[in-house]
């Protein structure tokens, strides 16, 4: 039996835009286990939130945010699992 015409997809793609706030990470500290991460001005995640932390687009560690420590747009971060440097990205999970 000859091949047919391929069949067209049933269901299309649905892209959705991310939309949820991208910080920097400002600074870390290993011997605390905590990184400062600073978003910009606007949203920034709630007193612990978890926090995906990504390099090169890659996840390299989680993050939970510590509510006691947050000054206007830079809050602190107790790191859960992995390594963060600076400059690495921080999203809410």
């Amino acid at each position: 039996a000859k091949p047919g015409p391929p069949k067209p997809a049933s269901a299309k793609a649905v892209i959705t835009p991310d939309f949820r706030p991208v910080g920097k990470v400002a600074r870390v500290n290993s011997d605390g286990r905590f990184v400062v991460v600073s978003f910009p001005p606007g949203e920034v995640p709630k007193p612990d939130a978890l926090l995906n932390v990504y390099r090169n687009g890659l996840k390299v560690a989680e993050a939970k945010v510590d509510g006691r420590w947050q000054t206007g747009n830079n809050l602190v971060a107790d790191i859960v699992a992995g390594e963060v440097q600076a400059g690495d990205e921080a999203r809410q999970n």
